[in-house]
């Protein structure tokens, strides 16, 4: 079983993030501000950079990967691109990633995943609305659209943040944790393709449900 792990400095700063026996993130600072993340796995003798960029609001923009791996054993890599969209109040409203596809069918520079935000009247996100793109035969680049209903949301803070002190360094969504959620996917064509429910339990040593992702992308966590 794989162990997650996060250091923190003593002002709260996310200084590094381990998966066990996987890789190391060390995050990288300009005053308040995650600048970038050095990535290192040395099983496979890997090291790689994302890179951090804000907007004139001091809001995270985008998170550069130029040389993001999506096969560590045959030390496969593309450019892949974060994205994040605010409301004129800077609430977010989105965020997409972009990437150099280039495979049997489809080439270029392309949304990988498209993700839109909804939220309930206590500011939570209670809706995802993803687009998740992928190539086929005959139709090109296609997306089946992945809604997830979130509910049941808590004054339970995950363990990547955990304080108030870690918001302010970490970009986050939301540092509050929900109890349930419930997706449904169609493909294309508005055929569906099942589902999932999942129901997350709170103890001292909980592990927030995309810790997997939000080891090497913190702010994907909400």
């Amino acid at each position: 079983m794989d162990t997650l792990s996060h250091t923190y400095s003593d002002d709260g700063r996310l200084l590094f993030a381990e998966l066990s026996g996987s890789g190391t993130v060390t995050f990288h600072y300009n005053q308040a501000r995650i600048d970038s993340a050095s990535y290192r796995y040395p099983t496979y003798g890997i090291n790689f950079k994302g890179i951090y960029r804000y907007d004139e609001e001091g809001r995270l923009a985008e998170v550069r990967y130029p040389n993001w791996y999506t096969s560590l054993r045959k030390k496969e890599s593309r450019l892949e691109i974060d994205s994040f969209y605010y409301a004129t109040d800077g609430q977010p409203t989105g965020m997409s990633t972009w990437a150099e596809v280039s495979d049997h069918i489809t080439e270029g520079y392309l949304p990988v995943v498209e993700r839109e935000f909804r939220y309930d009247q206590g500011g939570n996100i209670d809706t995802i609305i993803a687009k998740e793109y992928y190539s086929t035969p005959n139709f090109g680049w296609v997306a089946n659209t992945r809604v997830t209903a979130r509910a049941g949301f808590t004054d339970h803070r995950n363990l990547l943040y955990e304080s108030p002190e870690r918001d302010f360094y970490i970009p986050s969504l939301s540092p509050y944790l929900h109890e349930r959620e419930e997706s449904m996917v169609t493909d294309p064509w508005g055929n569906s393709k099942g589902g999932h429910v999942a129901e997350f339990i709170f103890t001292p040593a909980y592990i927030i449900p995309e810790g997997y992702y939000t080891w090497s992308r913190p702010y994907i966590c909400f």
